[in-house]
């Protein structure tokens, strides 16, 4: 049988494992803050479309459309203006 010494630290205490716990925690919490505000503001490429075909089953039924179609002002903010179309197949 191993001495008292080595089966401490072969097995931690359960204080120590709280702590070490905190300490990740705490870091990963650093983490995420530190690359939220150094993000910088992501912005959509302007004149982006997006073709999509609509499906019933195996049966093409139609297709839509998404457009940005450039930032506007909206109630004293900057939006980004946005067009959405469907149609049905022939």
């Amino acid at each position: 049988m191993p001495p008292n010494g080595l089966l401490n630290r072969i097995k931690p205490d359960s204080s120590d494992v709280r702590k070490r716990f905190r300490r990740f925690f705490i870091a990963v919490i650093f983490v995420f803050i530190a690359v939220i505000i150094s993000g910088e503001e992501k912005k959509l490429p302007i004149e982006e479309k997006l073709i999509y075909d609509v499906y019933w089953k195996f049966v093409k039924v139609g297709y839509g459309t998404l457009e940005i179609k450039g930032i506007t002002d909206y109630r004293g903010k900057k939006a980004y203006h946005i067009y959405s179309e469907a149609k049905s197949a022939p």
